[in-house]
């Protein structure tokens, strides 16, 4: 029964039936707010998550107008970041390499002796 959900209140079925203009307002009525540092971000999720072939299109012309200068901070950061996720994945195979190799020893050992 946990998994019988609960009945929606009025305003879900009000909110959902919001027109594009009634949205748009809600979404001016935020920006207005004065709370840009939780609503942009949100925005900002919402059309990563909801548009997201508009998000990369308008994220890969913005990386395009940047500048080399400041590109290469980013490209320096993203280069790190190979170099840091190599690192894990050469120390996780030998972990993985030195499991397998003791668990193999560990069966050798308790095998049944025939």
């Amino acid at each position: 029964l946990y998994m019988v959900p609960a009945p929606r209140p009025a305003v879900v079925f009000w909110r959902q039936a919001l027109s594009l203009e009634e949205q748009r307002g809600f979404v001016d009525q935020a920006l207005e707010s004065g709370e840009s540092g939780i609503i942009i971000p949100a925005l900002l999720h919402g059309l990563r998550d909801k548009a997201p072939a508009l998000f990369r299109e308008a994220s890969q012309q913005h990386w395009d107008s940047l500048d080399a200068e400041v590109r290469s901070r980013y490209e320096e950061a993203a280069f790190e970041d190979e170099a840091k996720v190599a690192q894990s994945r050469t120390g996780l195979e030998q972990l993985l390499d030195e499991t397998t190799t003791e668990l193999a020893s560990w069966r050798e050992q308790t095998a049944p002796r025939t």
